[in-house]
Formats: structure tokens, C-alpha cells, sequence
């Protein structure tokens, strides 16, 4: 079922801020840190060899586009909820290597996915290799690829695009895509 606004294409568009980073896939790390007991580091190795869930979750685009039927496997969210033990924290800061960031609220958070495979191949570098977070029910630019940080916030910080006037939560359903 599409979202109020939104219409049906075949393929997913890439669409970035930056050209892809460089990854040296030997030295990247998923850095877990903010209000939480446990700060965590994970390679991507250790991401993989981690319980793996296989979900579909549609894209849908703030401009008006969605593909549906995208099968994503990775790492549920609320198992690295579990693993970090958030403490007081409303909002997780997501940061990408090419300098993107997005601020999403937790409740949203812990339904995603940080996705190492998208139609059970690895995801292509365009899409966010080595690790996307894959967040249901917001627009796309909530999913940030090319995942390094995780930061659990107990205030709301604007990413890359709500600096420039996108919704704080960017609930797909309720249409939330300026503020």
C-alpha cells in the first residue's frame, strides 16, 4: 500500500550529497556511543557474523516516489538498543562517512534495520555500503547510508537536510516532510 502523496517507480534512484567515500573495509567501524551504559565498535565483520534479520521495508522518497518490495538484511535495531542500553535518550543522530547526518526518534529507530544486504546481495556502494540504516515509515533521507555513527541524544539535533527545512520525524503516513 502507498502512503498518502507518494506514487509507485521500478527501481530505487541514487541519490547523494557527496560522491560515494572511499572504504577501507578493513578498518571501518560502527561507533555506538551518547547516553548509553555500553559505548560499542563493531567491524563490518562482526556486523555480519551478528543475528541477521531479513525484512521488506518500501522506500519512499519526500519527492513523492516509492519502490516497493525491497528485501533488506541486516542487523535489527533494537539489537543494538539491546546491546548499548540507551539511557534517556528520545533521538539517535546518525552520521554517514561522506558527512551526512540525520536525526531520527528512537520509537522509529528501534523498527529498523542497519542493513548489510539489500535483495540478498551485498548493498551496492551507491546505496550504502558497507552499512545503511533502514528506518520503516519515514521518508528515504531518514536511512542514511554509509553508516559509521550512532549517537542515542536526549534532545533533537538537526541532520543534513532538517537544517534546510525537512521535518524533524518525517513520518511517511502523516506526509511530514517540511517543518
Amino acid at each position: 500500500m502507498l502512503p498518502p502523496g507518494q506514487y509507485e517507480v521500478e527501481r530505487l534512484k541514487v541519490l547523494n550529497i557527496s560522491s560515494p567515500p572511499d572504504i577501507d573495509i578493513s578498518n571501518y567501524r560502527l561507533k555506538i556511543t551518547g547516553n548509553v551504559k555500553n559505548v560499542s565498535e563493531f567491524s563490518y565483520n562482526e556486523l555480519m557474523k551478528m543475528n541477521q534479520v531479513r525484512v521488506k521495508i518500501p522506500v519512499h522518497c519526500v519527492e513523492g516516489w516509492s519502490v516497493l518490495g525491497i528485501e533488506w538484511e541486516g542487523v535489527a535495531a533494537r539489537d543494538i538498543v539491546s546491546v548499548c542500553s540507551p539511557e534517556s535518550a528520545e533521538f539517535v543522530l546518525l552520521r554517514s562517512l561522506d558527512g551526512y547526518s540525520t536525526s531520527v526518534p528512537i520509537e522509529y529507530f528501534k523498527r529498523g534495520v542497519l542493513a548489510l544486504k539489500m535483495n540478498g546481495k551485498t548493498i551496492p556502494i551507491e546505496h550504502g555500503f558497507p552499512v545503511r540504516a533502514v528506518i520503516p515509515d519515514l521518508y528515504f533521507w531518514k536511512s542514511a547510508k554509509w553508516l559509521y555513527g550512532i549517537e542515542f541524544t536526549s534532545t533533537y539535533r538537526d541532520g543534513f537536510w532538517e537544517k534546510k527545512g525537512y521535518h524533524v520525524t518525517g513520518d511517511v503516513w502523516l506526509e511530514q516532510r517540511r517543518k
